[in-house]
C-alpha cells in the first residue's frame, strides 16, 4: 500500500489539534484559577464580616451587662437610703410581706 504524502495539511492539522487542546487547557486553567480568587475573596469576606457581627455582639453584651450591674448597685443605693429615712415603714412593710408569703405557702400546702 502505497502511503499518503502528509503534505502541508497532514502536519498543520496535527499541530492545529495541539494547539487547540494547549490553548483550551490553559483557558480551562485560567478559569478555574479565577474561580478559585473569587472563592477566596468571597470567603475572607464573610470571615471579615462574622468578625465584625461577633465583635459587635460582645460590646453590646459588655454594654449590657455593665449598665446592668449600674442598675443593680443604683438600685441598692436606693434601698439602703430609703431603709435610713423611714425605718419604722421599711420594718413594717418586710413584717406584711413576710406574713403573706407564710401565709401563701401554707395555703398551698393546705390544698395538696
Amino acid at each position: 500500500m502505497p502511503k499518503k504524502p502528509l503534505g502541508n495539511n497532514g502536519r498543520s492539522q496535527a499541530s492545529s489539534q495541539e494547539t487547540k487542546e494547549k490553548i483550551m487547557s490553559q483557558s480551562v486553567l485560567e478559569r478555574t484559577a479565577d474561580q478559585v480568587t473569587d472563592s477566596a475573596r468571597q470567603a475572607s469576606r464573610a470571615s471579615s464580616a462574622v468578625a465584625d457581627a461577633i465583635e459587635d455582639t460582645v460590646g453590646v453584651a459588655r454594654r449590657a451587662a455593665r449598665q446592668g450591674g449600674d442598675a443593680a448597685e443604683e438600685f441598692l443605693n436606693d434601698t439602703t437610703q430609703r431603709i435610713q429615712r423611714h425605718p419604722v415603714l421599711t420594718v413594717a412593710a418586710t413584717f406584711a410581706v413576710g406574713l403573706l408569703a407564710g401565709s401563701l405557702i401554707g395555703w398551698t400546702m393546705k390544698r395538696r
